[in-house]
Protein backbone atom coordinates (compact mmCIF):
# COMPACT_ATOMS: atom_id res chain seq x y z
CA UNK A 1 0.00 0.00 0.00
CA UNK A 2 1.40 3.42 -1.02
CA UNK A 3 1.43 6.34 1.35
CA UNK A 4 -1.49 8.01 -0.44
CA UNK A 5 -3.58 4.81 -0.26
CA UNK A 6 -2.82 4.53 3.47
CA UNK A 7 -3.83 8.17 4.01
CA UNK A 8 -7.09 7.71 2.07
CA UNK A 9 -7.83 4.59 4.16
CA UNK A 10 -7.34 6.58 7.38
CA UNK A 11 -9.45 9.37 5.91
CA UNK A 12 -12.36 7.03 5.06
CA UNK A 13 -12.33 5.40 8.51
CA UNK A 14 -12.39 8.76 10.30
CA UNK A 15 -8.78 8.70 11.51
CA UNK A 16 -8.27 12.23 10.27
CA UNK A 17 -5.17 13.19 12.25
CA UNK A 18 -3.25 10.20 10.84
CA UNK A 19 -4.48 10.95 7.32
CA UNK A 20 -3.54 14.62 7.67
CA UNK A 21 -0.03 13.75 8.83
CA UNK A 22 0.59 11.68 5.69
CA UNK A 23 -0.97 14.28 3.37
CA UNK A 24 1.34 16.96 4.77
CA UNK A 25 4.37 14.73 4.33
CA UNK A 26 3.37 14.04 0.73
CA UNK A 27 3.05 17.77 0.04
CA UNK A 28 6.61 18.27 1.24
CA UNK A 29 7.67 15.91 -1.54
CA UNK A 30 5.36 17.49 -4.16
CA UNK A 31 3.68 20.76 -3.18
CA UNK A 32 1.74 20.87 -6.47
CA UNK A 33 -0.03 17.51 -6.17
CA UNK A 34 -3.63 18.48 -6.90
CA UNK A 35 -4.85 15.12 -5.61
CA UNK A 36 -3.25 15.60 -2.19
CA UNK A 37 -4.20 19.29 -2.06
CA UNK A 38 -7.84 18.38 -2.69
CA UNK A 39 -7.84 15.52 -0.19
CA UNK A 40 -6.27 17.65 2.53
CA UNK A 41 -8.70 20.49 1.79
CA UNK A 42 -11.66 18.10 2.03
CA UNK A 43 -10.31 16.78 5.34
CA UNK A 44 -10.17 20.31 6.79
CA UNK A 45 -13.63 20.96 5.36
CA UNK A 46 -14.97 17.95 7.25
CA UNK A 47 -13.45 19.41 10.43
CA UNK A 48 -15.12 22.76 9.61
CA UNK A 49 -11.72 24.44 9.48
CA UNK A 50 -12.77 26.50 6.51
CA UNK A 51 -9.78 28.83 6.18
CA UNK A 52 -7.32 25.91 6.09
CA UNK A 53 -9.56 24.02 3.66
CA UNK A 54 -9.81 27.04 1.38
CA UNK A 55 -6.02 27.50 1.27
CA UNK A 56 -5.38 24.00 -0.09
CA UNK A 57 -8.40 23.65 -2.39
CA UNK A 58 -7.88 27.10 -3.93
CA UNK A 59 -4.31 26.11 -4.81
CA UNK A 60 -5.60 22.90 -6.38
CA UNK A 61 -8.12 24.94 -8.37
CA UNK A 62 -5.39 27.27 -9.64
CA UNK A 63 -3.27 24.29 -10.75
CA UNK A 64 -6.05 22.24 -12.27
CA UNK A 65 -9.52 23.80 -12.48
CA UNK A 66 -12.36 21.26 -12.48
CA UNK A 67 -15.98 21.00 -11.43
CA UNK A 68 -15.30 18.86 -8.36
CA UNK A 69 -12.80 21.34 -6.92
CA UNK A 70 -15.18 24.22 -7.68
CA UNK A 71 -17.94 22.38 -5.80
CA UNK A 72 -15.69 21.92 -2.76
CA UNK A 73 -14.88 25.63 -2.79
CA UNK A 74 -18.61 26.28 -2.88
CA UNK A 75 -19.05 24.13 0.23
CA UNK A 76 -16.25 26.02 1.99
CA UNK A 77 -17.81 29.40 1.19
CA UNK A 78 -21.20 28.10 2.32
CA UNK A 79 -19.66 26.99 5.61
CA UNK A 80 -18.25 30.51 6.05
CA UNK A 81 -21.69 32.02 5.27
CA UNK A 82 -20.21 33.61 2.14
CA UNK A 83 -23.30 32.66 0.15
CA UNK A 84 -22.65 34.82 -2.91
CA UNK A 85 -19.26 33.22 -3.62
CA UNK A 86 -20.69 29.81 -2.73
CA UNK A 87 -23.30 30.28 -5.47
CA UNK A 88 -20.64 31.31 -7.97
CA UNK A 89 -18.45 28.29 -7.25
CA UNK A 90 -21.46 25.97 -7.43
CA UNK A 91 -22.25 27.49 -10.84
CA UNK A 92 -18.73 26.57 -11.99
CA UNK A 93 -19.32 23.00 -10.84
CA UNK A 94 -22.37 22.38 -13.04
CA UNK A 95 -21.82 19.43 -15.38
CA UNK A 96 -25.44 18.50 -15.97
CA UNK A 97 -28.09 21.20 -16.49
CA UNK A 98 -30.64 18.70 -15.14
CA UNK A 99 -28.86 18.38 -11.80
CA UNK A 100 -31.86 19.60 -9.77
CA UNK A 101 -30.13 19.34 -6.40
CA UNK A 102 -27.25 21.56 -7.49
CA UNK A 103 -29.54 24.12 -9.15
CA UNK A 104 -31.62 24.23 -5.96
CA UNK A 105 -28.42 24.71 -3.95
CA UNK A 106 -27.41 27.64 -6.15
CA UNK A 107 -30.87 29.21 -5.92
CA UNK A 108 -30.80 28.91 -2.13
CA UNK A 109 -27.34 30.51 -1.92
CA UNK A 110 -28.39 33.48 -4.02
CA UNK A 111 -31.51 33.84 -1.87
CA UNK A 112 -29.41 33.80 1.33
CA UNK A 113 -27.05 36.36 -0.23
CA UNK A 114 -30.10 38.56 -0.94
CA UNK A 115 -29.31 38.44 -4.66
CA UNK A 116 -32.97 38.09 -5.53
CA UNK A 117 -32.52 38.53 -9.27
CA UNK A 118 -30.29 35.45 -9.56
CA UNK A 119 -32.31 33.49 -7.01
CA UNK A 120 -35.40 34.05 -9.17
CA UNK A 121 -33.47 32.94 -12.27
CA UNK A 122 -32.64 29.53 -10.75
CA UNK A 123 -36.02 28.97 -9.08
CA UNK A 124 -37.64 29.71 -12.46
CA UNK A 125 -35.41 27.01 -14.00
CA UNK A 126 -36.62 24.59 -11.35
CA UNK A 127 -40.21 25.67 -11.91
CA UNK A 128 -39.92 25.09 -15.66
CA UNK A 129 -38.79 21.49 -14.99
CA UNK A 130 -41.31 20.87 -12.20
CA UNK A 131 -44.24 23.29 -12.80
CA UNK A 132 -46.38 21.70 -10.05
CA UNK A 133 -43.72 21.61 -7.36
CA UNK A 134 -45.24 23.63 -4.48
CA UNK A 135 -41.89 24.40 -2.87
CA UNK A 136 -40.59 26.20 -5.98
CA UNK A 137 -43.90 27.99 -6.62
CA UNK A 138 -43.99 29.29 -3.05
CA UNK A 139 -40.38 30.41 -3.26
CA UNK A 140 -41.05 32.34 -6.46
CA UNK A 141 -44.13 33.99 -4.95
CA UNK A 142 -42.19 35.04 -1.86
CA UNK A 143 -39.22 36.37 -3.81
CA UNK A 144 -41.35 38.33 -6.26
CA UNK A 145 -43.27 39.73 -3.30
CA UNK A 146 -40.04 40.85 -1.62
CA UNK A 147 -39.06 42.65 -4.83
CA UNK A 148 -42.46 44.41 -4.98
CA UNK A 149 -43.17 42.65 -8.30
CA UNK A 150 -46.81 42.35 -7.32
CA UNK A 151 -48.24 40.91 -10.53
CA UNK A 152 -45.70 38.06 -10.65
CA UNK A 153 -46.09 37.42 -6.93
CA UNK A 154 -49.85 37.24 -7.40
CA UNK A 155 -49.46 34.76 -10.27
CA UNK A 156 -47.41 32.33 -8.18
CA UNK A 157 -49.44 32.74 -4.97
CA UNK A 158 -52.56 31.91 -7.01
CA UNK A 159 -50.78 28.86 -8.50
CA UNK A 160 -49.86 27.78 -4.99
CA UNK A 161 -53.46 28.03 -3.84
CA UNK A 162 -54.75 26.20 -6.95
CA UNK A 163 -52.45 23.28 -6.17
CA UNK A 164 -53.22 23.22 -2.45
CA UNK A 165 -56.68 24.51 -1.53
CA UNK A 166 -55.82 24.04 2.15
CA UNK A 167 -52.83 26.37 2.03
CA UNK A 168 -53.96 29.02 4.52
CA UNK A 169 -50.55 30.76 4.34
CA UNK A 170 -51.00 31.32 0.58
CA UNK A 171 -54.46 32.76 1.34
CA UNK A 172 -53.03 35.20 3.88
CA UNK A 173 -50.29 36.23 1.45
CA UNK A 174 -52.84 36.70 -1.31
CA UNK A 175 -54.88 38.90 1.02
CA UNK A 176 -51.82 41.03 1.75
CA UNK A 177 -50.95 41.25 -1.93
CA UNK A 178 -54.45 42.26 -3.02
CA UNK A 179 -54.33 44.93 -0.31
CA UNK A 180 -51.10 46.28 -1.86
CA UNK A 181 -52.90 46.32 -5.22
CA UNK A 182 -55.75 48.33 -3.61
CA UNK A 183 -58.29 45.52 -4.18
CA UNK A 184 -59.68 45.51 -0.64
CA UNK A 185 -62.63 43.24 -1.47
CA UNK A 186 -60.31 40.50 -2.71
CA UNK A 187 -57.99 41.10 0.23
CA UNK A 188 -60.83 40.55 2.72
CA UNK A 189 -62.01 37.51 0.79
CA UNK A 190 -58.63 35.77 1.08
CA UNK A 191 -58.03 36.77 4.70
CA UNK A 192 -61.39 35.20 5.55
CA UNK A 193 -60.60 32.09 3.48
CA UNK A 194 -57.34 31.77 5.37
CA UNK A 195 -59.13 31.99 8.73
CA UNK A 196 -61.72 29.45 7.62
CA UNK A 197 -58.94 27.00 6.73
CA UNK A 198 -57.08 27.67 9.98
CA UNK A 199 -57.38 30.49 12.54
CA UNK A 200 -53.97 32.16 12.26
CA UNK A 201 -52.31 35.25 13.65
CA UNK A 202 -51.25 36.93 10.39
CA UNK A 203 -54.70 36.81 8.81
CA UNK A 204 -56.44 38.09 11.95
CA UNK A 205 -53.87 40.88 12.35
CA UNK A 206 -53.96 41.99 8.69
CA UNK A 207 -57.74 41.80 8.49
CA UNK A 208 -58.04 43.81 11.71
CA UNK A 209 -55.96 46.64 10.27
CA UNK A 210 -57.83 46.53 6.93
CA UNK A 211 -61.17 46.78 8.71
CA UNK A 212 -59.98 49.82 10.66
CA UNK A 213 -58.99 51.48 7.38
CA UNK A 214 -62.52 50.77 6.16
CA UNK A 215 -63.89 52.40 9.35
CA UNK A 216 -65.36 49.13 10.64
CA UNK A 217 -63.92 49.66 14.08
CA UNK A 218 -65.73 47.05 16.16
CA UNK A 219 -64.96 44.33 13.60
CA UNK A 220 -61.35 45.51 13.60
CA UNK A 221 -61.17 45.27 17.40
CA UNK A 222 -62.64 41.77 17.33
CA UNK A 223 -60.06 40.53 14.77
CA UNK A 224 -57.12 42.08 16.58
CA UNK A 225 -58.26 40.56 19.87
CA UNK A 226 -58.24 37.15 18.18
CA UNK A 227 -54.73 37.85 16.85
CA UNK A 228 -53.55 38.61 20.40
CA UNK A 229 -55.01 35.34 21.67
CA UNK A 230 -52.84 33.49 19.14
CA UNK A 231 -49.76 35.65 19.78
CA UNK A 232 -50.13 37.16 23.27
CA UNK A 233 -48.42 40.49 24.05
CA UNK A 234 -47.27 40.98 20.45
CA UNK A 235 -46.21 44.68 20.31
CA UNK A 236 -47.34 45.13 16.70
CA UNK A 237 -50.87 43.90 17.42
CA UNK A 238 -51.08 45.68 20.78
CA UNK A 239 -50.36 48.94 18.96
CA UNK A 240 -52.92 48.22 16.22
CA UNK A 241 -55.61 47.25 18.72
CA UNK A 242 -54.89 50.42 20.68
CA UNK A 243 -55.40 52.50 17.52
CA UNK A 244 -58.75 50.86 16.81
CA UNK A 245 -59.99 51.67 20.31
CA UNK A 246 -58.58 55.20 20.31
CA UNK A 247 -60.17 56.22 17.02
CA UNK A 248 -63.57 55.61 18.65
CA UNK A 249 -62.41 57.71 21.64
CA UNK A 250 -62.09 54.79 24.04
CA UNK A 251 -59.03 56.09 25.89
CA UNK A 252 -59.09 53.51 28.68
CA UNK A 253 -58.86 50.45 26.42
CA UNK A 254 -56.99 52.32 23.71
CA UNK A 255 -54.03 53.55 25.75
CA UNK A 256 -53.78 50.29 27.70
CA UNK A 257 -52.82 48.65 24.37
CA UNK A 258 -51.28 51.62 22.56
CA UNK A 259 -48.81 52.47 25.33
CA UNK A 260 -45.17 51.69 24.67
CA UNK A 261 -44.45 47.97 24.46
CA UNK A 262 -41.69 48.06 21.87
CA UNK A 263 -38.91 45.66 22.90
CA UNK A 264 -36.10 47.92 21.63
CA UNK A 265 -37.22 50.75 23.91
CA UNK A 266 -37.87 48.42 26.83
CA UNK A 267 -34.27 47.25 26.57
CA UNK A 268 -32.92 50.79 26.44
CA UNK A 269 -34.77 52.21 29.45
CA UNK A 270 -35.30 50.72 32.90
CA UNK A 271 -37.74 50.99 35.81
CA UNK A 272 -40.99 51.91 34.03
CA UNK A 273 -43.17 54.29 36.00
CA UNK A 274 -46.37 52.74 37.41
CA UNK A 275 -48.32 55.98 37.89
CA UNK A 276 -47.66 56.29 41.65
CA UNK A 277 -45.99 59.29 43.39
CA UNK A 278 -42.23 59.08 43.98
CA UNK A 279 -41.57 62.44 45.60
CA UNK A 280 -37.85 61.83 46.20
CA UNK A 281 -37.18 60.33 42.77
CA UNK A 282 -35.98 61.57 39.37
CA UNK A 283 -38.00 60.69 36.27
CA UNK A 284 -36.63 60.50 32.73
CA UNK A 285 -39.28 61.21 30.08
CA UNK A 286 -38.53 60.02 26.52
CA UNK A 287 -40.71 60.27 23.44
CA UNK A 288 -40.87 56.88 21.68
CA UNK A 289 -42.58 58.53 18.70
CA UNK A 290 -42.16 61.32 16.17
CA UNK A 291 -41.93 65.10 16.56
CA UNK A 292 -45.72 65.41 16.38
CA UNK A 293 -46.09 62.92 19.24
CA UNK A 294 -43.67 64.93 21.36
CA UNK A 295 -45.58 68.17 20.87
CA UNK A 296 -49.01 66.57 21.25
CA UNK A 297 -48.28 64.62 24.43
CA UNK A 298 -46.17 67.36 26.03
CA UNK A 299 -49.45 68.86 27.30
CA UNK A 300 -49.36 66.23 30.05
CA UNK A 301 -45.84 67.09 31.27
CA UNK A 302 -46.81 69.77 33.85
CA UNK A 303 -48.93 67.17 35.67
CA UNK A 304 -45.80 65.14 36.47
CA UNK A 305 -44.58 67.79 38.92
CA UNK A 306 -46.94 66.31 41.52
CA UNK A 307 -45.27 62.89 41.27
CA UNK A 308 -41.49 63.46 41.23
CA UNK A 309 -38.79 65.57 42.82
CA UNK A 310 -37.07 66.13 39.47
CA UNK A 311 -37.98 65.51 35.84
CA UNK A 312 -35.54 65.25 32.94
CA UNK A 313 -36.88 65.47 29.39
CA UNK A 314 -35.00 63.59 26.69
CA UNK A 315 -35.49 65.82 23.67
CA UNK A 316 -34.63 65.39 19.96
CA UNK A 317 -32.13 68.10 18.94
CA UNK A 318 -34.66 69.53 16.44
CA UNK A 319 -37.06 70.31 19.33
CA UNK A 320 -34.60 71.24 22.08
CA UNK A 321 -34.74 75.07 21.81
CA UNK A 322 -38.52 75.01 21.59
CA UNK A 323 -38.90 72.64 24.56
CA UNK A 324 -36.45 74.63 26.71
CA UNK A 325 -38.47 77.76 26.00
CA UNK A 326 -41.84 76.18 26.77
CA UNK A 327 -40.88 73.96 29.72
CA UNK A 328 -38.27 76.01 31.61
CA UNK A 329 -38.94 74.16 34.88
CA UNK A 330 -37.64 70.87 33.45
CA UNK A 331 -34.10 69.77 32.77
CA UNK A 332 -33.44 68.50 29.24
CA UNK A 333 -30.96 66.06 27.75
CA UNK A 334 -30.26 64.49 24.38
CA UNK A 335 -30.68 60.77 23.73
CA UNK A 336 -26.89 60.43 23.62
CA UNK A 337 -26.29 61.75 27.16
CA UNK A 338 -25.90 59.45 30.15
CA UNK A 339 -28.60 60.35 32.68
CA UNK A 340 -29.11 59.10 36.23
CA UNK A 341 -32.79 58.48 36.97
CA UNK A 342 -35.10 56.30 39.10
CA UNK A 343 -38.13 55.93 36.82
CA UNK A 344 -38.54 56.11 33.05
CA UNK A 345 -41.68 57.29 31.25
CA UNK A 346 -42.55 57.05 27.58
CA UNK A 347 -44.38 60.27 26.73
CA UNK A 348 -47.12 58.53 24.75
CA UNK A 349 -47.96 56.55 27.90
CA UNK A 350 -48.85 59.67 29.92
CA UNK A 351 -52.63 59.68 29.21
CA UNK A 352 -52.80 56.06 30.42
CA UNK A 353 -50.57 56.54 33.48
CA UNK A 354 -52.35 59.76 34.49
CA UNK A 355 -55.79 58.20 33.92
CA UNK A 356 -56.82 60.76 31.31
CA UNK A 357 -59.79 60.42 28.98
CA UNK A 358 -61.42 62.21 26.04
CA UNK A 359 -63.21 64.63 28.39
CA UNK A 360 -60.17 65.93 30.28
CA UNK A 361 -57.58 66.59 27.54
CA UNK A 362 -55.47 69.54 28.80
CA UNK A 363 -55.15 72.60 26.58
CA UNK A 364 -51.73 73.34 25.16
CA UNK A 365 -50.34 76.77 24.23
CA UNK A 366 -46.75 77.02 23.09
CA UNK A 367 -44.81 80.27 23.15
CA UNK A 368 -42.28 81.27 20.50
CA UNK A 369 -39.13 83.36 20.18
CA UNK A 370 -40.57 86.85 19.63
CA UNK A 371 -37.30 88.36 18.36
CA UNK A 372 -36.87 85.58 15.82
CA UNK A 373 -40.54 85.87 14.78
CA UNK A 374 -40.08 89.62 14.25
CA UNK A 375 -37.04 88.89 12.06
CA UNK A 376 -39.11 86.53 9.90
CA UNK A 377 -41.90 89.10 9.69
CA UNK A 378 -39.57 91.84 8.51
CA UNK A 379 -37.74 89.65 5.98
CA UNK A 380 -40.56 87.52 4.50
CA UNK A 381 -44.03 88.68 5.54
CA UNK A 382 -44.07 92.37 4.56
CA UNK A 383 -47.21 92.16 2.41
CA UNK A 384 -50.84 93.32 2.52
CA UNK A 385 -51.99 89.95 1.27
CA UNK A 386 -53.16 87.23 3.65
CA UNK A 387 -50.32 84.85 4.32
CA UNK A 388 -50.80 81.09 3.89
CA UNK A 389 -48.18 78.43 4.64
CA UNK A 390 -48.31 74.99 3.04
CA UNK A 391 -46.74 71.64 3.89
CA UNK A 392 -47.38 68.71 1.55
CA UNK A 393 -44.94 65.83 2.06
CA UNK A 394 -43.99 63.95 5.23
CA UNK A 395 -41.80 60.99 6.12
CA UNK A 396 -42.41 58.40 3.38
CA UNK A 397 -41.41 55.57 5.71
CA UNK A 398 -44.52 56.29 7.77
CA UNK A 399 -48.04 56.38 6.31
CA UNK A 400 -47.32 57.26 2.68
CA UNK A 401 -51.04 57.98 2.20
CA UNK A 402 -50.69 61.22 4.19
CA UNK A 403 -48.65 63.12 1.59
CA UNK A 404 -50.19 65.03 -1.31
CA UNK A 405 -48.46 65.87 -4.63
CA UNK A 406 -47.85 69.63 -4.67
CA UNK A 407 -49.40 69.97 -8.14
CA UNK A 408 -52.74 68.86 -6.64
CA UNK A 409 -52.63 71.91 -4.36
CA UNK A 410 -51.83 74.28 -7.27
CA UNK A 411 -55.47 75.46 -7.82
CA UNK A 412 -55.16 77.29 -4.49
CA UNK A 413 -52.23 79.35 -5.80
CA UNK A 414 -54.49 81.09 -8.32
CA UNK A 415 -56.33 82.93 -5.53
CA UNK A 416 -54.89 86.46 -5.81
CA UNK A 417 -55.60 87.82 -2.35
CA UNK A 418 -53.22 85.30 -0.72
CA UNK A 419 -49.44 84.96 -0.63
CA UNK A 420 -48.25 81.37 -0.25
CA UNK A 421 -45.19 80.10 1.61
CA UNK A 422 -43.68 76.62 1.50
CA UNK A 423 -42.78 75.25 4.94
CA UNK A 424 -41.28 72.13 3.36
CA UNK A 425 -37.79 71.60 4.77
CA UNK A 426 -36.92 68.67 2.47
CA UNK A 427 -38.01 68.53 -1.15
CA UNK A 428 -36.38 65.29 -2.36
CA UNK A 429 -38.65 65.06 -5.40
CA UNK A 430 -37.96 68.71 -6.36
CA UNK A 431 -41.68 69.48 -6.47
CA UNK A 432 -41.17 73.13 -5.56
CA UNK A 433 -39.21 73.91 -8.72
CA UNK A 434 -42.23 74.45 -10.98
CA UNK A 435 -43.94 76.70 -8.43
CA UNK A 436 -41.09 79.15 -7.69
CA UNK A 437 -43.27 82.09 -8.79
CA UNK A 438 -46.24 81.12 -6.64
CA UNK A 439 -44.42 79.99 -3.47
CA UNK A 440 -41.86 81.63 -1.21
CA UNK A 441 -39.54 78.88 0.04
CA UNK A 442 -39.25 79.32 3.82
CA UNK A 443 -38.46 75.68 4.61
CA UNK A 444 -34.87 76.11 3.45
CA UNK A 445 -34.32 78.65 6.27
CA UNK A 446 -35.28 76.29 9.11
CA UNK A 447 -32.60 74.69 11.29
CA UNK A 448 -34.98 73.41 13.96
CA UNK A 449 -38.57 73.68 15.19
CA UNK A 450 -37.96 77.01 16.94
CA UNK A 451 -37.33 78.50 13.48
CA UNK A 452 -40.47 76.86 12.14
CA UNK A 453 -42.49 78.21 15.09
CA UNK A 454 -41.16 81.74 14.55
CA UNK A 455 -42.27 81.65 10.91
CA UNK A 456 -45.63 79.98 11.67
CA UNK A 457 -46.85 82.72 14.02
CA UNK A 458 -46.63 85.21 11.13
CA UNK A 459 -49.22 83.28 9.09
CA UNK A 460 -52.92 83.88 8.76
CA UNK A 461 -53.37 80.20 7.92
CA UNK A 462 -51.40 76.95 7.55
CA UNK A 463 -52.61 74.28 5.11
CA UNK A 464 -50.87 71.01 5.87
CA UNK A 465 -50.93 67.24 5.79
CA UNK A 466 -50.80 65.20 9.00
CA UNK A 467 -47.25 65.83 10.19
CA UNK A 468 -45.29 67.36 13.08
CA UNK A 469 -45.86 70.88 11.74
CA UNK A 470 -49.64 70.47 12.22
CA UNK A 471 -49.09 69.75 15.92
CA UNK A 472 -46.71 72.69 16.24
CA UNK A 473 -49.17 75.07 14.57
CA UNK A 474 -51.96 73.78 16.81
CA UNK A 475 -49.81 74.19 19.94
CA UNK A 476 -49.00 77.78 18.88
CA UNK A 477 -52.68 78.54 18.22
CA UNK A 478 -52.06 79.18 14.49
CA UNK A 479 -55.19 78.71 12.39
CA UNK A 480 -54.70 75.48 10.46
CA UNK A 481 -56.49 73.49 7.77
CA UNK A 482 -55.39 69.87 8.25
CA UNK A 483 -55.81 67.58 5.22
CA UNK A 484 -56.42 63.97 6.16
CA UNK A 485 -56.43 60.72 4.13
CA UNK A 486 -59.55 58.54 4.15
CA UNK A 487 -57.97 56.12 6.65
CA UNK A 488 -56.63 58.79 8.95
CA UNK A 489 -54.47 58.34 12.04
CA UNK A 490 -56.37 57.58 15.27
CA UNK A 491 -55.75 60.93 16.98
CA UNK A 492 -58.00 62.81 14.55
CA UNK A 493 -60.83 60.36 15.32
CA UNK A 494 -63.56 59.85 12.69
CA UNK A 495 -65.78 62.26 10.76
CA UNK A 496 -65.35 65.28 13.07
CA UNK A 497 -64.43 68.68 11.57
CA UNK A 498 -62.61 69.84 14.69
CA UNK A 499 -60.28 68.21 17.20
CA UNK A 500 -60.12 68.33 21.01
CA UNK A 501 -56.33 68.39 20.81
CA UNK A 502 -56.07 71.85 19.22
CA UNK A 503 -58.73 74.58 19.05
CA UNK A 504 -57.19 76.30 16.02
CA UNK A 505 -57.23 73.24 13.71
CA UNK A 506 -60.01 72.47 11.23
CA UNK A 507 -60.08 69.03 9.59
CA UNK A 508 -60.61 68.30 5.88
CA UNK A 509 -60.99 64.61 5.03
CA UNK A 510 -60.74 62.51 1.89
CA UNK A 511 -64.10 61.02 0.92
CA UNK A 512 -62.39 58.04 -0.70
CA UNK A 513 -58.91 56.58 -0.35
CA UNK A 514 -56.25 58.41 -2.33
CA UNK A 515 -58.54 61.15 -3.72
CA UNK A 516 -57.32 64.60 -2.66
CA UNK A 517 -59.40 66.46 -5.25
CA UNK A 518 -62.47 66.90 -3.03
CA UNK A 519 -60.27 68.07 -0.14
CA UNK A 520 -58.55 70.75 -2.24
CA UNK A 521 -61.87 71.77 -3.78
CA UNK A 522 -63.41 72.22 -0.32
CA UNK A 523 -60.46 74.34 0.85
CA UNK A 524 -60.48 76.33 -2.42
CA UNK A 525 -64.16 77.23 -1.99
CA UNK A 526 -63.62 78.18 1.63
CA UNK A 527 -60.69 80.46 0.74
CA UNK A 528 -62.49 81.94 -2.26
Amino acid sequence: MTNIDEAISYHKTGQLDKAKEIYLELLKENSNSTTVLNLLGVLYLKQQKYDEAEKFIKKAMELEPNTNTAYNLGLICYGKSDFLNAAKYFEQSIEDENDTDLIKQIASCYEKANDIKNALLYYLKLNSKYPKNLEYIRKLATLYNSEQENENALKFYLKSFELDKKDYIACTNLGSLYEKLADTDKAKEFYKKSLKLKPNYEAYHNLGILLRKQKKYQESISCLQQALKLKPHDPKTELSLGMSYLIIKDFKNGFSHYRNKRPELKRHYHDDWDGKPYNDATALVYCGGGFGDYIMFSRYLPMLKNYFKEIILQVPKELKKLVNMNFPDFKTSSDKEEVVYNKSICMVDLPYLLNMNIDNIPDIKYIHDKDKAAGYKEKYFNTDKQKIGIFFRGNQNVFKNRSIPLKEMSPLFSLDKYKFYSFQKNDEENQLEQFRQELADLGATFDDFSDTASALVNLDLLITIDSGIAHLAGALGVRTFLMLPYANEWRWFDNAKTTPWYKSIELFRQKEEGNWHSVINEIYNKLK
